[in-house]
């Protein structure tokens, strides 16, 4: 019966994966593009790179912001992280439409520095996301030292209950066939 579920479970997914990525490439008259000049690091996400801008939009807009730590150009644990977890394409989305996607380079001076400072993030560190509200607020725990997709849905569904926002069914799902895989009853 539980296999039955699972796999009913796992085609619904990909069936609302693809509707949901199709119908959510324009939202609010804003089509998504992917920066072509992304760093391996940064996988499939187009970020926002000034701190203080992403807060603007953050206010703006009524998203919270996924701040994401990361060295670039990065070790291998920083590269894997970005082509595989930050290039999954339900994750992206996720991302992109629910939250202000910030990166903050933790092996720069300048700009990249101070944020660091703000919120006391070592340098060349392996990637670390918190998620913020406009005024720089965690909203959740920092995500460090866990570099699964499930670690990333479960720290961005938590701060969507937190800040009170809807969850996408599409993300519902990746999460439950992700805790599904980890739990190994996935078939």
């Amino acid at each position: 019966m539980n296999n039955i579920k699972i796999r009913i479970l796992l085609l619904l997914s990909g069936l609302l994966f693809l509707f949901a990525f199709k119908s959510n490439d324009n939202i609010k008259g804003k089509t998504f593009t992917k920066n072509k000049d992304n760093h391996e690091e940064l996988g499939k996400v187009t970020w926002e790179r000034d701190f203080e801008k992403g807060l603007a939009k953050s206010k703006a807009e009524n998203k919270p912001v996924f701040l994401l730590f990361q060295e670039v150009p990065g070790c291998s644990t920083c590269r894997n992280y970005g082509s595989n977890v930050l290039s999954h394409p339900q994750i992206v989305e996720a991302i992109e439409t629910l939250f202000i996607p910030v990166a903050i380079f933790n092996n720069k001076k300048g700009k990249d520095a101070a944020v660091l400072k703000i919120y006391n993030e070592p340098s060349w560190n392996n990637p670390v996301v918190r998620i913020v509200d406009a005024e720089k607020k965690n909203i959740v725990n920092r995500v460090s030292g866990n570099y699964s997709a499930l670690g990333i849905v479960h720290a961005m569904v938590f701060a969507l209950q937190k800040a009170e926002k809807e969850i996408p069914t599409y993300l519902n799902l990746l999460k439950q066939s992700l805790e599904a895989v980890a739990s190994g009853t996935e078939t």
